[in-house]
């Protein structure tokens, strides 16, 4: 590949990625993306959480 086609490739990936990254970030997606990821982290966290007290109700009724 000659220089010049290398640089019309770089250039033509930089503007597609630009693109691509400026789409998702004025869609709003960026903002729903970062507010799925925090529902699943709740809810991991709830179930922890749900998980350790069952564990401390269940040695409480064994007897320890």
């Amino acid at each position: 590949m000659t220089p010049e086609l290398q640089i019309i490739n770089h250039l033509l990936e930089i503007l597609i990625i630009t693109g691509f990254v400026t789409g998702w970030f004025l869609s709003g997606a960026v903002f729903s993306t970062l507010e799925f990821i925090h529902k699943i982290w709740r809810l991991y966290r709830f179930k922890a959480r749900k998980k350790k007290i069952a564990e401390r109700v269940s040695t409480r009724d064994s007897g320890y």
